[in-house]
């Protein structure tokens, strides 16, 4: 039986406990929100404990999920490794590279098994083209909305699940990063394009950002015999055979992606990944510094 405590925001801790009690030998021992006006009715919900002290919640756990937000995530992940306690994190949280670095060490001393959420890898249009890829030489990826508030980072908020997505496709060393921005009201980037050529000799092409047309979440992967589309949005994925331009649809079983992900993390032990998401941070923190260069803006 695992036992597992949930640190984080009301809303988001709901979905999570929704996930997990809805599997065997899960046990939620039971959560410390944020948010005062909604801790005891979720409590009498789900009829899950309480922890005001979050100590005691940490304690009584064999793993964590952190859902908490940027205020307390730091502080709260260091507290969690020196307990020795594994912990799976959403990887929107994990966005500062000098603070990563430090919780990836941690992690590493205390020896605890941390997995940093990248739901694209598990989202069910990609999963049905998985078992497909083979050598990509050029991969397009894009998403696009019609606004995005002022809070909100193009690459740490928007384009780090893309990121983390075409770096595995890839299967390859980067060799060079080119990125710039465009900025519509002199504020914020409201508008990224990235090039990333590996050593292989694949390039990724990513852009992300505000665009007056219909949202859209897509990535298009270009390898030596076939094309392979995934549609994020419409959850639909499409396969061309170049040598006799046969197309094909696999067949998608639909997941919630973040439903499995922390399942298969909790249910079959995975390995740690914070060293390989600490890399993605690494590249994204090369990118965010080039776009912020190309934008002129003062930060």
């Amino acid at each position: 039986m695992n036992n597992i405590g949930i640190i984080g925001n009301s809303n988001i801790i709901e979905r999570h406990i929704n996930i997990l009690k809805a599997h065997n030998n899960i046990n939620i021992v039971g959560f410390s929100s944020c948010s005062t006006n909604t801790r005891k009715a979720i409590s009498i919900k789900y009829n899950i404990p309480y922890y005001k002290n979050i100590d005691d919640l940490i304690n009584k756990s064999d793993t964590i999920d952190l859902l908490c937000d940027n205020d307390m995530f730091y502080i709260l992940s260091e507290k969690i490794f020196k307990s020795a306690k594994n912990v799976f994190i959403n990887s929107s949280y994990f966005n500062n590279i000098s603070k990563a670095k430090r919780l990836t060490l941690l992690a590493q001393e205390a020896g605890a098994n941390t997995h940093i959420s990248f739901s694209h890898r598990y989202n069910p249009a990609f999963l049905s083209v998985k078992n497909h890829i083979n050598n990509p030489m050029i991969i397009e990826a894009k998403r696009l909305v019609p606004d995005l508030n002022d809070n909100i980072s193009i690459v740490y908020d928007f384009m780090l699940q893309d990121l983390d997505l075409i770096i595995s496709v890839a299967n390859s060393e980067v060799r060079k990063i080119s990125a710039n921005g465009l900025s519509f009201d002199k504020r914020k980037i409201n508008l990224a394009n990235v090039r990333i050529d590996f050593n292989n000799g694949c390039v990724a092409n990513l852009v992300a950002g505000v665009s007056n047309d219909k949202e859209e979440n897509k990535i298009d992967i270009f390898q030596q015999n076939a094309h392979l589309s995934v549609n994020f949005n419409e959850n639909t994925s499409q396969i061309i055979i170049f040598e006799n331009n046969i197309k094909l649809s696999p067949r998608i079983i639909n997941a919630d992606p973040v439903e499995k992900e922390i399942v298969e993390f909790l249910k079959f032990n995975q390995q740690s990944n914070i060293e390989e998401s600490f890399n993605i941070i690494k590249i994204a923190d090369i990118i965010d510094q080039k776009i912020k260069i190309s934008s002129n803006l003062v930060y």
